[in-house]
């Protein structure tokens, strides 16, 4: 379930709590960021599904399982995916290091999700829904809350450096989900028809890619 690891994390399920309780109204806009880091090996990167696209279905997966969890397991309408590469490396491979996708839902939903390969200042995850009555927003924490005002100017501390830390509880709730789930105490958070959605927007977003248009469902 290492895919599903953000649903676990406190944070994110405030968002879930928020997107499904009516506070937020008719949920018309979800936005996601996904910043990595540190950036993987290029020996990862040559191998990780070389005939597709990996920054979709190795990063972008975790934004595009948010985005069906969020929205309550619904089939979006079409999909449409916007890279670019500038690595060099990267480039000799066929691989991009940046996206933008666009998922867009029979109800009006649209999701925007922003991915990178590659944040020079750490590991940076955010939400932002946006509802008929009101926004709620995910920021991305820091390795420590303390702020530091003086006459100069203000010092905050950095963003977790990758997702070990940044998730760290989320790993925690997981595994205690998982052992409920086995003694019979709760039943599995993620389903089988949620995961075989996952796996027809990254079909769909990687056919996006490679013919660099919309797709429909």
């Amino acid at each position: 379930m290492e895919r599903k690891i953000r649903r676990f994390d406190p944070v994110f399920e405030k968002m879930y709590e928020a997107a499904h309780s009516g506070l937020l109204g008719d949920l018309q806009v979800i936005k996601l960021t996904t910043r990595d880091s540190p950036k993987p090996s290029y020996e990862f990167l040559k191998n990780a599904d070389p005939s597709g696209c990996n920054i979709i279905s190795d990063l972008a997966v975790h934004d595009i399982d948010l985005s069906v969890w969020l929205t309550g397991s619904q089939e979006p309408e079409s999909v449409y995916v916007v890279t670019h590469c500038h690595d060099d490396f990267l480039k000799t491979i066929d691989q991009p290091d940046t996206l933008a996708m666009v998922l867009k839902y029979k109800n009006g939903i649209i999701t925007t999700m922003d991915v990178s390969r590659d944040s020079a200042y750490g590991y940076d995850i955010r939400i932002e829904l946006f509802g008929s009555k009101g926004m709620a927003t995910a920021e991305n924490p820091r390795q420590l809350s303390s702020v530091i005002d003086v006459s100069d100017g203000g010092k905050m501390t950095p963003y977790h450096h990758s997702f070990p830390q940044r998730f760290e509880k989320a790993f925690e709730n997981e595994i205690t989900h998982f052992v409920d789930c086995l003694d019979g105490k709760t039943t599995p958070l993620v389903t089988k028809s949620q995961c075989l959605i996952v796996a027809e927007i990254i079909e769909k977003a990687v056919k996006s890619y490679k013919e660099n248009r919309p797709i429909r469902f």
